[in-house]
């Protein structure tokens, strides 16, 4: 028996309905790409607009003015599944942060953790041990990719004393942001700061509300840092994220992260546990403020001011390294194998 072919009009009318259906999907754009002409619903149009971080009832949009905050409600119909899936991944995200509740443990809890704040906008941690210096330029970095290199942001550090005795001291973000000034601290999330924006660089007033979070804590010495625009790594280390040694887990991790960003060098070595035996550990080199900065997962950030600000030369990073463990050994990059040493020109 001969199957019954469907009337042409049939064929026809259903091709177009396709057609139509494939064309209105195709026209929707992604709000990962920028947009040439971005129509708002109160009839503004954002020229050559990207769509840089979401919150819970807005999205921080770059285009040729600067930053502009615009509510989801104002964004076209077609775009809001979109920005739907964007906001609950950013909520979700930014839910894990804003109140921690995990203190690093060079930094004593405080007697009564605060109230969570909405944050302005979300951002990811590293997860690492002893990470508040690398934690924070990391934030310097994302704050500075999702906004531009206008909008004012530091990373706050300050040595620290408890009990009279010296202990290692700790690294926030400062940010300004919509007209308000802003913390962003590993231990405790985004802080609304009571100081007017324009007192931002009086460090004693802006570090106030932040170090009263650290009651046994005497800060000292408390400096801003900043930095010009790096080159990123050519040779970023791979994250050995099942690495039985916690160290190299964490010292890669950064590496990685810190080097979209800025030259970094992991680099593994062996020290002495005390009992004969040795250990395996790693370290992250990057630059920072004009220093080289060296993060030992077990022990924190040590800054250090060389002749040769780079990441590759390894007898600086060989005494760097004996600094903090002294008598360490088999130092090598993970990075740039088989490079030692490395002159200053090469990471240029």
């Amino acid at each position: 028996m001969a199957a019954v072919q469907p009337p042409m009009k049939i064929i026809l009318l259903s091709l177009v309905l396709f057609c139509e259906a494939s064309g209105f999907a195709f026209a929707v754009q992604s709000i990962n790409q920028p947009f040439p002409e971005l129509k708002l619903t109160d009839a503004r149009v954002l020229e050559n607009a990207r769509l840089k971080a979401f919150n819970s009832d807005s999205v921080f949009v770059r285009d040729d003015d600067g930053i502009v905050q615009v509510p989801y409600k104002l964004f076209p119909e077609e775009l809001q599944p979109q920005l739907a899936k964007a906001r609950a991944a950013a909520m979700a995200l930014s839910g894990t942060i804003a109140d921690r509740g995990v203190v690093s443990p060079s930094v004593p809890a405080m007697v009564r953790r605060p109230q969570a704040v909405k944050p302005p906008f979300a951002h990811e941690t590293l997860g690492a041990g002893n990470d508040c210096v690398v934690e924070s330029v990391f934030f310097y970095d994302h704050f500075k990719e999702v906004f531009g290199a206008d909008p004012w942001v530091r990373v706050l550090q300050w040595g620290a004393k408890e009990n009279d005795a010296v202990v290692s001291g700790h690294a926030v973000a400062v940010f300004e942001l919509q007209g308000q000034l802003w913390s962003w601290d590993i231990n405790y999330g985004f802080m609304p700061l009571d100081v007017p924006p324009e007192s931002k660089e009086n460090i004693a007033l802006v570090m106030a509300p932040i170090v009263a979070r650290y009651p046994d804590i005497e800060p000292y010495f408390p400096m801003y840092g900043q930095d010009s625009s790096q080159q990123p790594e050519a040779h970023l280390p791979e994250v050995l994220a099942t690495n039985e040694v916690p160290a190299i887990r964490e010292a890669t991790l950064a590496g990685a992260r810190l080097g979209a960003h800025r030259p970094v060098n992991v680099v593994q070595f062996s020290y002495g546990d005390g009992s004969g035996a040795k250990q395996q550990s790693a370290a992250t080199a990057f630059i920072f403020n004009g220093q080289v900065c060296v993060y030992f997962p077990e022990r924190g950030t040590y800054r250090f001011i060389f002749q040769n600000l780079t990441v590759l030369n390894m007898p600086q990073l060989r005494w760097a390294v004996h600094r903090v463990f002294p008598g360490a050994s088999d130092l090598h990059s993970l990075n740039y194998p088989g490079s030692e040493p490395v002159s200053a020109a090469a990471q240029n």
